[in-house]
């Protein structure tokens, strides 16, 4: 799916936090990617359209298999279209929590993280009415469940 993708890579959308895998119920989960808000405003979490990540050649999608962590805690992706006043501030790091067994695997491995955003203002999607999905991409090296340089 990712090459019907139209996609705009940002630098800005990252500031270095290590990829982390996490645990739930005493297992590994998942991982998490940390990302900026890819506006210049504070973005309404309802205006989320969607959220993807892509390790190496495995792809999730908001709606299937993610959390987000804002300031104001975390959020189901289900509920997000009814977060008027739920957002993702200006200048914050989310986190973004993707559910895979076993988290990532100590190695070598390609990852992108993107969004999607509907305007509020036109209900255009992406940026500037593009369809755009705005993201980051990272060539990491996993060492015993965190990214390392």
């Amino acid at each position: 799916m990712k090459e019907n993708m139209k996609i705009v890579y940002r630098t800005d959308l990252y500031n270095g936090d290590p990829v982390v895998n996490f645990e739930e119920d005493g297992k590994v989960a998942g991982f998490i990617v940390m990302m900026q808000e890819p506006q210049y405003r504070s973005l309404r979490l309802s205006c989320l359209e969607d959220i993807a990540v892509f390790l190496d050649d495995e792809e999730f999608h908001m709606n299937d298999c993610m959390k987000l962590e804002t300031s104001t805690g975390m959020k189901d992706p289900a509920d997000m279209p009814t977060m008027a006043f739920d957002r993702w501030d200006f200048a914050q790091t989310a986190k973004i929590y993707v559910y895979k067994e076993g988290g990532i695997s100590d190695g070598k491995h390609h990852l992108e993280a993107l969004v999607l955003v509907r305007s509020a203002q036109d209900n255009t999607l992406g940026s500037f009415g593009s369809g755009a999905y705005e993201g980051i991409q990272l060539d990491i090296e996993m060492k015993e469940g965190k990214s390392v340089c």
